[in-house]
């Protein structure tokens, strides 16, 4: 897929992203940050906008990373089982 240049809203703000995801992927994705800003500000309304931008992208960051580990813990359990079954096929 080529790139595309999307414009999105973020806070209020106008945004020009460029990328070579679905157009529909890449408003998700501002969506998703949009609504995390957003619930940060009405927990605290006076937080500056920078530092509201970064603890988003921290607590966007900390949730990848658990989602990461789970996917590799799944995916060590699977091996582990996978494994468990050839030896049981090859008695």
């Amino acid at each position: 897929m080529p790139k595309q240049t999307i414009e999105v809203t973020i806070m209020g703000q106008t945004y020009t992203l460029t990328g070579d995801a679905d157009e529909a992927y890449i408003r998700e994705l501002a969506r998703m940050v949009d609504v995390r800003m957003k619930e940060l500000f009405e927990r605290n309304p006076t937080i500056n906008p920078l530092k509201a931008a970064i603890m988003t992208a921290v607590n966007m960051a900390d949730q990848i990373l658990k989602y990461e580990k789970q996917a590799d813990a799944a995916n060590e359990y699977l091996s582990e089982k996978v494994k468990a079954l050839n030896n049981l096929l090859e008695v």
